[in-house]
C-alpha cells in the first residue's frame, strides 16, 4: 500500500493524515485487489464495470463506458471537504495526450427537495474534473438538473494548463468550503481558487462520486480516464485547514478494511444434506440481497436490479447509476411488486418470517400510495416518510396496476389481512372504469377526463405494448374468481375479444401492432416506434388470450396465436430470428427514427438509418414460435398450470430425490442461468456491476424444491396449496389463487 505523498508545497492541499481535525470520510487505496474503501462514512462498496485493479494496486478504466461509483451521501461531506486523487499518468503521460478525460464527477442529491424542483437550480455544489483536448485541467460546476448531471448548466470555473506535467505519479485535489464560499483546484504544486457561483445559495448532500469517467447515466459522452488511480481520499476539511494542520502527518488506517456482506454462511433448514443445504444458501443469498437493499433504500421498494456488493439499486442491465435516494419503481417486468412476491414465496418455502416482514413492508407502502380512485403511479420517492410521485400520469401497462394487485392478493392469502384484499379490489374496480369502449386498455389513464390515452395522448386507443391490455385481462379474470364479482370477468372477456379483433393478417404479415387508435388502426408511439406489426406483439397479447381460454375454453382466443405462429415459422429473417417491426400493408421490415421510416430490405436505407441514429438494425429472437406454441399447448392441456393430486410425504420425498441433482446441475452449471460460483448466487453482468433481478426465476424453481423437501420431512402441512403446483418458474397469479375445485 502506498500512502499519498505529494510534494511538500502541496501538503496543505492533499490529505495524507488521519488527525482529529481532519477525518477521512472515504479512503480507497486499491490494495490487495480491492475496489472498495478501507475507510467510509457510509456505504464502502462501489458499483460500476469496465475497470480493473492492477497487480500494482491501482485502478485502471478498461472500457469506454468503464467507471467506479461510490454513494456520496455519507461518504462526501457537502459543506466543506476535499477530494484527492493520486494519478499515475504513465509514459508519455495522458496529461498531454490531446484527449478528453474525466477524473471524477460529483453529483448532488435531490432527496429532501424532490417536490421543490425550483430549488434544484440553487442548491448544492455538483462538480466534475476533466482533462481537456487542450491539455488543461478544468473544474466544472453543474447547476440544476437531476442526480446524474443531466439537464444541468455546466460552468467552467477553474482551468489549469497541465501539458507539462510529468508522466509519473501526480496528485490532484479539489476542495470546497461553503463558510468561505470558496473552491480550490490543486494539481501538482499549483493552487488556484474561485468563489462558489453566486447563483448557488445553499449546500446540499451529494448523491454519487463517479471515478474515472463522466457522471451521466447515458452511455454517450463518456470520457474514460487514460491513467491509473493509485489512491482516492475524501476528507472533511478545506484547503486552509490543511495548510495549517496537515504537514508531516501520517494517515492512521483501520486494522482491516470492511468485509464483504455475508448473506448466508450456512444452511439452517438442511444442515445435514449437502446438496439441499447448498441450494438453501443460494436462495437465501438472493433473498437477503433484496431484504438488505430494501433496508438501505428505506422506501419499501426497489429499482429493477440490486447490485453486488453495494446493494444499491439501478434501473436494470444498462443503467449506470442509481436514482435519487428513496426512489422505487413500480412498472416494467419484475418491478417492486414482483420483488415482494419473491420474498413472500421465500417465506412460504423456507418459513422465515424475515422475508414475510420485508414483503409486507412493500405491501404497506402500496396501501399508503394507492390513490382514492384505486390506482398507483408507477414510481415514487420517499422523503421523510412521505411518498412523492415522480410523474403525474397513471400508467396502465407494464404491470403498474396489476403487479401490486397480485402481490396484495397473495399476501391476503398468507396473512388474512383484509386491507390487502380491499386495496386489490379498489384497483380492480379502477381497471373496469378505465377500460375503453372498444374493450381495450390504453397506455395511461386521465382521471380528469375519465378516459384512457395513447402515448400520443389521443383518447380511447388500445395498447398491446408491454401487456397494456393482456395484463388487465389476466388480472381481472383471476380477481373475478377470488372475489366472485361478475363484472371483472365481463370486462376481461371484452378485452380478450378486442385482442382477437385487432390481430392483423394481411396476407403479408400476421400479428399485432403495439398501439392502436380508438378506431383500431395501428398508430406510432415514440419517435422510433412505428405503426407496424411488432414482433413483440404476440408475446404481449398471449397472456391475455390464454387466460381468456382458461376461463371459457373457447378456441377463438387461441386461433389468432396459431395464425401468428404459422407466419413466424414461414418468415424468418435469419434462422430463428426476425425483425422488430413489419409494415402492415406490405410486410416489409421497417425501422423508424425521428418519425421517418426506413426499409431494412434496402441496403441504402439501412445505411441511412445507421447514419442518422448511430444504431445498426439487427434481428432478434423475440418472435420464437416455439415459446408461443408451448403457451398454446399448455393452455389446452393444463389451463390452470401443472396441478397434481394431493401429495403424500413419501411421494414428495421421491420427487425431491429425483429432482435435486437435476436442478442443481441445470442451474449451477449451465452458463445461461447466470450462477456466480464465487459469490454463490444468481447474478448477471450489468453496467453497474454484478446484479440480481428482483424476481430470479432460478430461485423460484429451487424454492419450490425446498418447499416440497420441508413438507416431505413434516415441516409443512400437506394441505398447503402450493404443494399441488409443480415446475414453478415464476410466481404469478397461481400464488394468490386456491387450487381449482375438483382438481
Amino acid at each position: 500500500m502506498r500512502l499519498l505523498r505529494p510534494p511538500l508545497t502541496l501538503i496543505a492541499l492533499i490529505l495524507i493524515t488521519h488527525l482529529a481535525a481532519a477525518q477521512d470520510t472515504l479512503y480507497v487505496d486499491f490494495s490487495e485487489g480491492r475496489q472498495w474503501a478501507r475507510t467510509a462514512g457510509g456505504n464502502a462498496f462501489p458499483l460500476g464495470s469496465g475497470w480493473e485493479v492492477t497487480p500494482e494496486g491501482t485502478l485502471r478504466i478498461t472500457d469506454r463506458e468503464g467507471y467506479l461509483a461510490f454513494d456520496a451521501t455519507d461518504n462526501v461531506p457537502h459543506e466543506t471537504g476535499t477530494i484527492a486523487l493520486a494519478i499515475d499518468a504513465g509514459e508519455p503521460g495522458f496529461w498531454a495526450d490531446g484527449k478528453r478525460h474525466c477524473l471524477f464527477a460529483l453529483s448532488r442529491s435531490v432527496t429532501g427537495m424532490f417536490a421543490e424542483p425550483e430549488r434544484w437550480e440553487t442548491a448544492g455544489l455538483a462538480l466534475s474534473l476533466h482533462k481537456s483536448e487542450r491539455n488543461t485541467l478544468d473544474l466544472i460546476v453543474h447547476r440544476g438538473g437531476g442526480v446524474a448531471l443531466t439537464f444541468d448548466e455546466a460552468e467552467p470555473l477553474i482551468s489549469v494548463d497541465v501539458s507539462g506535467y510529468p508522466g509519473d505519479e501526480s496528485t490532484v485535489a479539489v476542495s470546497w468550503d461553503w463558510s468561505q464560499r470558496k473552491i480550490w483546484l490543486a494539481p501538482g504544486d499549483e493552487v488556484q481558487q474561485a468563489p462558489i457561483p453566486e447563483q448557488l445559495t445553499e449546500p446540499w448532500p451529494y448523491h454519487m462520486l463517479v471515478v474515472g469517467n463522466a457522471g451521466t447515466s447515458s452511455p454517450f459522452g463518456q470520457e474514460p480516464l487514460g491513467a491509473t488511480v493509485d489512491e482516492l481520499s475524501v476528507v472533511d476539511v478545506p484547503y486552509d485547514r490543511w495548510a495549517a494542520e496537515q504537514a508531516g502527518a501520517t494517515r492512521v488506517l483501520p486494522a482491516s478494511p470492511p468485509e464483504l456482506p455475508v448473506l448466508c454462511d450456512a444452511p439452517t433448514i438442511f444442515p445435514d444434506d449437502a446438496l439441499l443445504g447448498r441450494i438453501e444458501c443460494v436462495c437465501r443469498r438472493n433473498l437477503e440481497m433484496l431484504v438488505r437493499a430494501q433496508e438501505l433504500a428505506g422506501s419499501g421498494g426497489w429499482n429493477l436490479a440490486v447490485t453486488w456488493p453495494s446493494l444499491m439499486c439501478v434501473m436494470g442491465r444498462k443503467s449506470r447509476l442509481p436514482e435519487t435516494d428513496g426512489y422505487f419503481l413500480g412498472s416494467k417486468d419484475g418491478h417492486t411488486a414482483f420483488g415482494a412476491i419473491f420474498l413472500a414465496w421465500g417465506y412460504e418455502a423456507l418459513g422465515d418470517e424475515r422475508y414475510l416482514q420485508a414483503a409486507e413492508r412493500t405491501a404497506q407502502m402500496y396501501l399508503r400510495t394507492q390513490a382514492d380512485g384505486g390506482w398507483w403511479i408507477n414510481s415514487y420517492v420517499c422523503e421523510d416518510g412521505e411518498y412523492l410521485p415522480t410523474k403525474d400520469m397513471i400508467l396502465l401497462q407494464d404491470h403498474a396496476q396489476t403487479g401490486p394487485m397480485m402481490l396484495l392478493m397473495y399476501l391476503h392469502r398468507l396473512t388474512g389481512n383484509e386491507a390487502y384484499r380491499d386495496a386489490a379490489v379498489r384497483c380492480a374496480d379502477f381497471l373496469v372504469r378505465a377500460q375503453n369502449p372498444n374493450g381495450s386498455w390504453s397506455y395511461i389513464y386521465d382521471p380528469e377526463q375519465g378516459v384512457g390515452l395513447t402515448a400520443q395522448r389521443t383518447p380511447g386507443g388500445g395498447e398491446v405494448n408491454d401487456y397494456g391490455t393482456s395484463g388487465p385481462i389476466e388480472a381481472l379474470l383471476h380477481m373475478g374468481q377470488l372475489t366472485g364479482k361478475p363484472e371483472y370477468r365481463e370486462a376481461a372477456l371484452r378485452g380478450a375479444d378486442w385482442l382477437t379483433q385487432v390481430m392483423i393478417d394481411s396476407g403479408k404479415v400476421a400479428g399485432w401492432a403495439a398501439q392502436y387508435n380508438a378506431d383500431n388502426e395501428p398508430i406510432p408511439a415514440r419517435h422510433f416506434e412505428p405503426a407496424s406489426v411488432a414482433i413483440y406483439g404476440a408475446r404481449w397479447a398471449a397472456p391475455g388470450l390464454v387466460a381468456a381460454y382458461w376461463e371459457t375454453r373457447d378456441e377463438k382466443y387461441l386461433d389468432p396465436l396459431r395464425t401468428v405462429i404459422d407466419w413466424l415459422e414461414a418468415n424468418e429473417a435469419e434462422p430463428g430470428r426476425w425483425w422488430n417491426d413489419y409494415e402492415v400493408e406490405t410486410g416489409r421490415p421497417i425501422q423508424m427514427w425521428e418519425r421517418k421510416l426506413y426499409y431494412l430490405d434496402d441496403p441504402a436505407q439501412v445505411r441511412a438509418f445507421t447514419e442518422v441514429s448511430g444504431r445498426t438494425p439487427r434481428t432478434n429472437t423475440i418472435g420464437r414460435p416455439d415459446i408461443l406454441r408451448g403457451m398454446v399447448q399448455n393452455a389446452v392441456e393444463r389451463p390452470w398450470g401443472k396441478i397434481v393430486p394431493p401429495p403424500t410425504q413419501e411421494g414428495l420425498a421421491r420427487y425431491v430425490e429425483s429432482q435435486a441433482s437435476f436442478l442443481a446441475e441445470h442451474f449451477f452449471t449451465n452458463p445461461s442461468q447466470g450462477f456466480d460460483e464465487e459469490r454463490g448466487m444468481f447474478l448477471y453482468a450489468a453496467k453497474a456491476g454484478p446484479a440480481t433481478t428482483l424476481h430470479p426465476h432460478q430461485c423460484i424453481r429451487l424454492l419450490e424444491l425446498l418447499h416440497k423437501a420441508r413438507a416431505a420431512s413434516g415441516d409443512v402441512p400437506l394441505d398447503e396449496p402450493m404443494l399441488r403446483r409443480y415446475d414453478l418458474s415464476t410466481m404469478h397469479w397461481p400464488a394468490a389463487l386456491p387450487v381449482p375445485e375438483g382438481m
